[in-house]
This record gives C-alpha cells, sequence and structure tokens, in this order.
C-alpha cells in the first residue's frame, strides 16, 4: 500500500512537473512561429488540402500584385480558386521561406520567399506543361490569441516559368 502511495505521487509529481514546464516554456518568436504556419500550409499544398493550405490568411485577405494592382478576397473564394487550380494539376513542390520579421506586438511583417512547382493539364488538351512560380513577397501578419495568420500580401518579384519559358506577365499569365 505505501509502494502505491509513492508511486501515485511521483506519477502525480511528474505530471505537475510536466504541466509547469510546459506552461514557463519560451513561445516561438514571431519569425519561427510564421515559419512553423508556412511549412504547415506547404505541406498541406503538397496534399492537395485546400482548406489546410489557406488556413493561415485572415478573412477577407488583401493582396497586391507586381502591377500594384489590390485585390480583397474571401477565403471561401482564395479556396475555390486552389480547389479548381489543384483539380488539373499535380503538386511536386512548394517551399516558403521567411527571409525577414520585423514584428510590434501581435502585428509583423515578413518578407517570404516562395517556390512552387505543378505539372499542370492545359485547357482542352491532354497535354500537360511543367509550371515554375518563384516569388518574393512582403507579408502582413497578425496575432491573435498565440496564432499568426498572414492578412495581407504584396508582391516585390515574381516569375513564372511554362515548359522552361517565361511569361511575359506572370500576374495574368500572359
Amino acid at each position: 500500500m505505501i509502494q502505491n502511495r509513492r508511486l501515485l505521487r511521483a506519477i502525480t509529481l511528474c505530471g505537475m512537473l510536466a504541466i509547469v514546464t510546459s506552461a514557463t516554456a519560451a513561445p516561438l518568436s514571431p519569425k519561427a512561429a510564421i515559419q512553423a504556419t508556412l511549412d504547415r500550409a506547404d505541406q498541406a499544398f503538397m496534399k492537395k488540402d485546400v482548406r489546410g493550405t489557406e488556413s493561415q490568411r485572415t478573412d477577407p485577405f488583401k493582396s497586391t500584385d507586381q502591377r500594384g494592382i489590390t485585390t480583397v478576397t474571401s477565403r471561401a473564394q482564395l479556396e475555390a480558386d486552389l480547389r479548381s487550380l489543384l483539380a488539373n494539376s499535380t503538386p511536386v513542390k512548394y517551399v516558403s521561406k521567411v527571409v525577414k520579421v520585423m514584428s510590434n506586438g501581435n502585428k509583423a511583417t515578413a518578407i517570404i520567399t516562395e517556390s512552387v512547382e505543378i505539372v499542370a493539364a492545359k485547357p482542352h488538351s491532354r497535354d500537360v506543361s511543367d509550371e515554375v512560380i518563384i516569388g518574393k513577397y512582403s507579408t502582413t501578419w497578425v496575432n491573435a490569441h498565440g496564432t499568426w495568420s498572414e492578412s495581407a500580401s504584396k508582391t516585390i518579384t515574381r516569375s513564372v516559368l511554362v515548359d522552361g519559358r517565361p511569361l511575359d506577365d506572370p500576374d495574368t499569365g500572359n
């Protein structure tokens, strides 16, 4: 009986130590937290998980392309657009990297690079194309209850290669 009480006290003490340790563990830096969020979204893209890919964005989401044209899009529309893209393509690679973060409280601006490669079915044909998108973006993030979410993105540079040939205007696809 005494051994059981000692064992129970030891287990209880270990459990209390685990709680105290996790409660006092240092939170991730904004850069590390944003990178972890992007890593989860990249993995979701590779699995064609539309909701998982777009879950890091706020609703609505604001984006500005290289021409300076800004659009505000609902998460539902972002998901519909991505679902349409993924319906006729196979993800090959999606890698996002946080280059720099400037944070102030619950807001942060992050410079992010992305490299995406997909094999896409060409419209009205049985042919496929290899598409590579490489971009650098200035993104705005907000921290709500310990979770960083991307609220806006502004394209700094973006290039698109289709079957190894660059598009003249990567924003319009021409």
